[in-house]
């Protein structure tokens, strides 16, 4: 358990880029209820196809099946 889990907050650590975190099923579950998204997510070495996964499909996924009233920031490390 970390440190935001034992202050109260549900936290989702996955790997963006895996197939399984581009859809409804996967963000649905997680997202039920939320009232904040931090998308805190960083590429620093990877081809197109893990930089499209994700800092595109994987946040648009999240925007797309975050309840109405949601809120979301994205935080993002790209190549240096």
């Amino acid at each position: 358990m970390g440190a935001l889990d034992q202050m109260g907050y549900q936290t989702v650590a996955t790997d963006l880029a895996r197939p399984e975190t581009d859809g409804s099923a996967f963000w649905t579950l997680h997202l039920r209820g939320c009232l904040y998204v931090v998308n805190a997510a960083g590429l620093l070495t990877g081809g197109d196809d893990t930089f499209q996964a994700l800092h595109v499909s994987a946040p648009n996924s999240v925007y797309d099946y975050m309840p109405n009233d949601c809120r979301a920031v994205l935080i993002s490390a790209v190549e240096l």
